[in-house]
């Protein structure tokens, strides 16, 4: 992903994927392939998927809020950041 080979960086997380279902960082990854690629709405789905299997990963938090935001979707960033303070026990 970093190199731009934005194809060997799919295959590479789609085969993470396969192994473990739970490994969050591949939804990262898949998420930030599908940004690059211009899909926000692929990439978001990635995101909120990894925060399914760990609600409190705050790199995936991170990167929904930041889509939300440069969407323009502001209601939607203010829910998901009310919910990772809900997760974080503030």
């Amino acid at each position: 992903l970093e190199q731009g080979k934005l194809d060997e960086a799919t295959f590479e997380a789609n085969a993470a994927l396969e192994l473990d279902r739970q490994w969050t960082p591949t939804y990262l990854v898949l998420g930030r392939i599908a940004e690059r690629e211009k899909n926000p709405e692929l990439a978001l789905a990635h995101y909120q998927h990894g925060l399914v299997v760990a609600p409190d990963d705050a790199a995936l938090t991170t990167a929904a809020l930041e889509l939300l935001r440069r969407e323009g979707r502001n209601r939607e960033a203010g829910e998901l950041a009310g919910q990772a303070r809900e997760v974080a026990g503030e």
